[in-house]
Order: structure tokens, then sequence, then C-alpha cells
């Protein structure tokens, strides 16, 4: 699986995905991911509180859908599952009387059931998707194995949906907290900045957990060969020998050198898509509203792997002229059915 290999076998698994993941390919996403947008936003038309991070939550979601050709009525268990699979300790996704581990186990064959069956469709590999491509490197090239294609559509579609939809909730959240902030970002409609600045604060993924192959020496501390290392890569987007005032949101910080999504052989695969997915958004926000104010407390995921927001309540007021999103279905209101 991309997420535990190493060169040369990451390579392999990767080769099938990248050009269909480059920053070329992705662009040819917009108009898809604005519809998305739009959709997610839906309920803003109304002048009723809604809950921004609940309509976030089918965002990446719906990106998964497009990339990974799951349809629809897919969606929303497929969401579940793969929130239960890393916030297993969160109320909302725990069994009562279960343990974590059983928790964990239900999540995750969830996920895997569906793409078990997925990849047994026997004109699955002519599909234009990623699980097509991972198929046809199977088939043309024995380039994967059928456990291999199952395994790695499973780490995209948590890359994919676990992460997103928390920056999207944390940079409105952050945005709203600083309304001076805010206010320059409306003025100056510097989104691609905004949108780098929210990542870096974000920080989505907490750590990533790793060992030493040899020992190594770090700011005065020795570790030793073989030991486990967790790198907190929020802590290390606060560092201040990067990042002049780091605990201030800025949202015209450059150059702003972040490590969201990781570096080296992992960077995150869909960086590409995140990042397009995420200006997409901020774009439409500001299109779309004249004011965004909080409407009660945010509720936050409990997990020790995501930092995520669940819930965002807000009111919102439509700008004057902005597309007409009320006649936009709402994600949250029309997702249905089992994975």
């Amino acid at each position: 699986m991309l997420a535990v290999t190493d060169p040369p076998l990451h390579g392999r698994l990767k080769a099938p995905l990248a050009p269909r993941l480059s920053k070329q390919a992705v662009r040819e996403l917009e108009p898809a991911l604005r519809e998305l947008t739009r959709r997610v936003l839906a309920p803003g038309a109304s002048p009723e509180t809604w809950d921004f991070a609940a309509q976030a939550a089918f965002y990446p979601i719906g990106i998964a859908g497009l990339l990974l050709g799951i349809p629809e009525r897919s969606w929303a268990g497929l969401t579940s599952a793969t929130y239960a699979a890393v916030a297993e300790s969160d109320p909302d996704y725990a069994q009562p009387g279960a343990a974590r581990s059983a928790v964990l186990s239900r999540a995750h064959s969830e996920i895997f059931l569906y793409f078990h069956t997925e990849v047994a469709r026997p004109d699955r590999a002519e599909a234009d998707d990623l699980i097509g491509a991972l198929l046809r490197a199977a088939r043309d090239d024995a380039a994967l194995t059928r456990e291999e294609v199952i395994l790695n559509a499973y780490s995209l579609l948590i890359g994919a949906t676990v992460t997103t939809s928390h920056v999207a909730s944390a940079g409105l959240l952050a945005l709203l907290e600083n309304p001076a902030e805010h206010a320059r970002w409306l003025a100056t409609g510097d989104t691609p900045a905004l949108v780098e600045e929210i990542l870096r604060w974000a920080s989505p993924a907490n750590h990533a957990l790793r060992h030493t192959t040899k020992e190594v020496r770090m700011h005065g501390t020795i570790i030793g060969a073989g030991q486990p290392v967790s790198a907190w890569l929020g802590s290390a987007n606060r560092d201040e020998r990067v990042f002049p005032d780091p605990f201030r949101f800025s949202v015209d910080r450059r150059p702003n050198r972040h490590i969201a999504f990781g570096v080296g052989a992992h960077r995150c695969l869909g960086a590409h898509v995140a990042r397009l997915a995420l200006n997409v958004l901020f774009d439409e926000i500001g299109r779309n509203f004249e004011r965004i104010e909080l409407a009660g407390e945010p509720r936050h995921l409990q997990s020790t792997f995501i930092a995520g927001i669940k819930n965002l309540p807000v009111r919102t007021v439509p700008r004057p002229g902005g597309p007409a999103l009320g006649e936009q279905r709402a994600l949250s209101r029309t997702v249905e059915g089992d994975p």
C-alpha cells in the first residue's frame, strides 16, 4: 500500500496514478468541483443556521467519487466508514459497549468490502478513473496484484475524505475568528495565499510515524536504530525558525513553506487535487456570501490522528447577484445509501 511502502515498490504502486493526479490533469476537474462546492454551500441561501462542517464532510467524498468512480448513492456510507476508521473513539462513531478495535475492524471491513466488490466487476478495468487505471496496470503490465489494487483504492479514499473537509472547516473558523484577516482576504481576493495559510494552520494529519534505520542525533538527542519516531506536522508548521509569528493566522503569509502535505516520496499524492478543491471552495465562499458569522460552538473530532472539526454552525447572508445557491441540491440532504 502506498502509505506503508518505500522505493522501489512505492514507485511501482504510484506509477499508474501519478499522471492522473498531476497539476495539469486535475485542472480539468474544476467545473465539476465548482458544481460540488455550490451543493456544499446550498444551505447558505437560507437565513437559517446551518452546519458548514457537516456539509463540507461530503465535499471530499464527492471528489473521491469523481476520481475513483464511486456513485453518489455510496457516498454517505463510505464517509461514515472512513471517519470511524480514523476516529474510532469519537462518540459519533464509537459503538456502545464495543472495543475500539471492533469499531476499527468494522469500518475497515466496510471499505474493503466495497472495493472488493468493485474490482470484481468484469468491466471495471475499462473505467476512466483511478480504479480502472490500477486494474489495467494489474491486467496489462502485471504491475500490481488484485489485492494491491484494493489496498490502494482504500488508501486513496482515506487520504481524500478525512483531511480536506477538516481543512475547509478549520479555514472558515480561522477567518471568522480573525475578522481583520477575513476582510483583508476579501479586499485582495488572493485565495491561493489564503489556502496555503489555511493548510499550514489546519495541518489536518497530526503525525506520521516512522522508524529510524540507523542511529541519528537530533538537536543533541541520540535516537537509536530501529526506534519509532513520530513527526508532528502541526508543530513543524508552527516552527519559529521557519514562520515569523507562527501562531498568527495571516492570509497573505509569504513565503509559506508548510509541510501539510508531507515531504519526500510520501508527499500526498493528491496534493494538486486538494489545493484546487480548496481554492475553488473558498473562491465560491467569497463570491456567494456577503457575511458569515458563527452561530454556535464548533465541535471537534475526537482523534489522535486527524485534527478535525465535525460541527461548525454558521449563519450566512448571500451576496446580491451571486450564484443561485438555492437552486442547488445540498449534499448532506440528498446523499443516501450504504457502501
